[in-house]
């Protein structure tokens, strides 16, 4: 699962895994909606902004802890460098 707000990097995150190794990317923007359906998603890894503007980082992860306790869910927190 892909949490990110630009489409650049979401295309350019899901191109390098899906030819590199086959894996889908299931593509979100709002990281309060990947929360809603991630039970169902089941993803094996979650990579996340760290820049998403709805909820800190923080509070996503407490969030994610809750809706399924019982299982482990690893997450990458990555942040686009600013261009100078």
């Amino acid at each position: 699962l892909l949490i990110d707000e630009d489409p650049n990097i979401q295309h350019f995150v899901e191109y390098s895994l899906r030819s590199e190794t086959g894996i889908q990317v299931i593509q979100e923007t709002s990281p309060k909606k990947a929360l809603a359906g991630l039970k169902e998603m089941k993803p094996d890894i979650v990579l996340l902004d760290v820049m998403i503007k709805e909820v800190t980082c923080y509070e996503f992860f407490n969030l994610l802890r809750k809706i399924d306790p019982g299982r482990d869910v690893d997450v990458i927190v990555g942040s686009q460098a600013p261009n100078h």
